[in-house]
């Protein structure tokens, strides 16, 4: 196992980089997003299966995500750091607690986090509450990202990932930021992050 944690993380970062490095970037959005990102650290809120264009588009800036507690969530977290990205563990199934209180301190001490918001097993593409407690109780936007590939393989797991193919056209798209009061309604601004995401999520997907 300790092989396995190891390698597998060298080589998926390695196989990101390999497929990023061929890919047409191109932002849409995201101008509002710079804005806020010059005075404040932010919540990027993506879904599990579009996970690969915040990856590549993002990396190198030190965004700090979370991944699940399992052994599976470590891999993918030592990945990540090699990419350039912080890492926090914990998810809404376990260390639920722990992972609230990382993403406080981290946006507190000035850093971006990342989180997918209908991780670590689902349902797809249903927003869970803990992303807007941690801007209820930081005051940072949530900036909801989705993008999709003209071309890409899509597997059989619960979120179906997206991986794109090598030389594709990615399109990321940004939502507008989302603030929560600190005494903010926590189900109406879940429906919010939910509507911001479907939407953009169907227009990458239109243009993909």
């Amino acid at each position: 196992m300790s092989l396995k944690l190891h390698v597998i993380p060298l080589l998926g970062a390695g196989l990101i980089r390999l497929i990023g490095s061929t890919l047409r970037m191109h932002q849409e959005d995201y101008e509002p997003v710079a804005r806020v990102r010059e005075h404040e650290p932010v919540i990027f809120a993506t879904w599990h299966d579009r996970t690969f264009p915040l990856c590549w588009q993002h990396h190198g800036e030190g965004v700090a995500m979370l991944t699940s507690e399992h052994t599976d969530g470590e891999m993918i977290g030592r990945a990540l750091r090699y990419l350039g990205y912080g890492h926090l563990r914990g998810s809404s199934r376990r260390g639920g607690a722990r992972a609230l209180v990382s993403m406080i301190n981290t946006i507190k001490a000035g850093t971006d986090v990342g989180i997918t918001v209908d991780g670590p097993t689902g349902p797809r593409w249903v927003a869970k509450s803990g992303v807007i407690e941690v801007a209820r109780r930081t005051g940072a936007a949530i900036i909801p990202l989705s993008g999709t590939a003209s071309r890409y393989k899509s597997f059989s797991s619960w979120d179906q990932f997206q991986l794109p193919s090598l030389f594709s056209k990615v399109t990321v798209r940004y939502g507008p930021p989302l603030r929560v009061p600190a005494d903010g309604d926590v189900p109406a601004h879940l429906a919010r992050l939910q509507s911001s995401l479907d939407q953009i999520t169907k227009e990458c997907d239109k243009r993909g």
